[in-house]
């Protein structure tokens, strides 16, 4: 995928002769009063690969398929957007085969390699690519703008409908699911506007839970990036400050730059309960035994 879809935020781990993401979601303590939709139980730690479906079926192919002792990954991390009007369009991934820019997404092919695997989902909302107007965000939460009301059907309209689509989609797999609505929504390479991608969020997981899809999790990702310097960016000073009383995944991308290390990321998700607020950018740091 281009930069603008996946973020600067990655994971690259050597896995046999394939790149592999990592996402590690880690239950509480047995003795926590902690619960949730897909919460590890016993304080355990579920294992995510991805992120793409090339890497992912390379990986099956030459290791799982040889070795069956090997260890299974306790899910799979794929990409689609939720953009009207762009390429690819609404929903990519989830009916055949795209390409982003960086590997092929294909739901179907890589749920079939994978079968039962929870399903992790970067959902892209942005629209910086065409001057970050934030229409995605202001047609679902049904801004009364002009150009998201005009016309028939509206954007608004046609916007909501790809929401219940995707729901009912991820719903009817069957599987666990965490999606990440907006993902690195704080990465002013997004340019989401706070009050917008806030309603939005809200929007989304309100009709998650409409349409009984109770095995689908939301997710709060931060990027964790400092705040964007270059005032002429089109983004500039878009940052979400909050997602408030959302009981929601919280995902931190930490990515490490500026020293001799090699450049790296480190991802976590933790559970929490609102008000969730991100925690403060760091900067640029070396991790420890590069």
């Amino acid at each position: 995928m281009t930069r603008s879809l996946r973020g600067r935020g990655r994971l690259a781990a050597a896995l046999a002769v394939t790149t592999t993401a990592l996402t590690l979601l880690i239950g509480p303590p047995a003795h926590a009063a902690v619960s949730g939709r897909n919460l590890p139980a016993d304080g355990k730690v579920r294992l995510f690969m991805g992120q793409d479906s090339s890497t992912l079926a390379d990986y099956k192919r030459d290791v799982l398929d040889l070795d069956a002792s090997a260890p299974r990954p306790g899910g799979v991390t794929l990409y689609t957007n939720l953009v009207l009007g762009g390429t690819p369009g609404p929903l990519g991934g989830f009916y055949g085969p795209v390409d982003y820019g960086s590997g092929v997404v294909d739901f179907p092919a890589t749920m079939s390699q994978y079968p039962g695997a929870p399903l992790a989902v970067g959902l892209y909302l942005s629209d910086a690519s065409a001057g970050c107007g934030n229409q995605p965000l202001r047609a679902i939460m049904g801004r009364n703008d002009a150009d998201v009301t005009a016309g028939s059907p509206n954007l608004i309209t046609q916007y909501r409908a790809k929401v219940d689509e995707m729901v009912n989609w991820l719903k009817n797999t069957g599987r666990e699911v965490f999606l990440r609505i907006g993902y690195e929504y704080d990465g002013p390479w997004n340019c989401y506007n706070a009050e917008f991608y806030r309603a939005a969020f809200q929007y989304i997981k309100g009709r998650i839970d409409a349409l009984g899809a109770t095995r689908v999790a939301t997710v709060w990702q931060s990027a964790a990036w400092p705040l964007d310097e270059h005032t002429g960016n089109p983004e500039w000073n878009y940052i979400v400050t909050a997602a408030n009383h959302f009981d929601v995944w919280y995902r931190e991308t930490r990515t490490s730059t500026g020293c001799p290390c090699p450049r790296s990321t480190v991802r976590r998700t933790t559970r929490c309960s609102g008000p969730v607020r991100p925690r403060r950018p760091r900067r640029a740091h070396c991790r420890t035994g590069c």
